[in-house]
């Protein structure tokens, strides 16, 4: 249990920060891993009757503790994605110039790291929070920094994709701290995007869940949202648990 939680998951930590992983990999080394803590031998075709998903749930959801990969490079896509508009780096910069805004329609050519992102983005959507201000990267057309929404859901019946380009972003219509909206845009539209107030105090032009900050543990149990915790884990991985009994239990 110790081997596969701080050595082997670690090890895989460090490749999820670098590739995309393919399902087939993840798949093997998930095997892999199941016959080890079952049977302490990966060439065991024994059945377990406990799933691998099972298994690596967080213990307050049921599971043993053990890092999920797929829960792995969600996280990782979360944070990416923080950093998108929060950090300047030569890998941000390229993938802001490529593919403008995670929530962008994905297109074929994407590669598959950004279409991992890119469907990390949707199911995150609502936690990630604009603040709108000068020097903000934000996508004018793709990302939901109208009050929570996209300003082409906003007006579905006003062709922005018209005046504006992909690579348009929320600083060019923000200037010296107030909002300078160009003259060929619908009047009402015009109207409902000066009301939003901009935010010159925080820090970061995104925010996760209201926070200044996102932890990398709090976008990992994200992944586990849909599921709901167990009343009797506090029992098992107490304060003097001793790790044989409460693993077995």
């Amino acid at each position: 249990m110790q081997y596969i939680k701080y050595t082997i998951s670690n090890t895989v930590a460090h490749w999820v920060r670098a590739i995309f992983i393919p399902k087939t990999v993840i798949k093997t080394i998930n095997k892999l891993c199941a016959k080890f803590l079952f049977f302490g031998d990966t060439n065991d075709k024994h059945l377990h009757l406990i799933s691998w998903d099972n298994t690596c749930k967080p213990r307050c959801f049921g599971g043993l503790g053990i890092q999920s990969i797929m829960a792995m490079q969600f996280a990782f896509n979360c944070c990416i994605i923080e950093r998108f508009y929060n950090t300047r780096s030569p890998l941000i910069d390229f993938l802001l110039s490529r593919y403008y805004s995670p929530w962008k329609d994905k297109g074929s050519q994407y590669s598959k790291f950004w279409k991992n992102i890119c469907k990390t983005a949707i199911i995150v959507r609502n936690k990630f929070k604009f603040n709108p201000k000068s020097k903000s990267k934000a996508s004018i057309i793709w990302d939901h920094w109208c009050l929570g929404d996209s300003i082409l859901n906003k007006f579905p019946d006003f062709q922005l994709i018209n005046y504006c380009k992909d690579n348009d972003k929320l600083e060019d219509w923000i200037q010296n701290d107030y909002w300078c909206i160009p003259e060929y845009i619908n009047g009402d539209i015009r109207e409902h995007i000066s009301s939003i107030p901009l935010d010159n105090i925080q820090n970061n032009f995104v925010v996760w869940d209201g926070k200044k900050m996102a932890y990398f543990r709090e976008d990992y149990l994200e992944f586990f949202s849909n599921l709901e915790e167990v009343d009797w884990h506090c029992l098992i991985w107490h304060k003097n648990h001793s790790p044989r009994y409460s693993i077995y239990t």
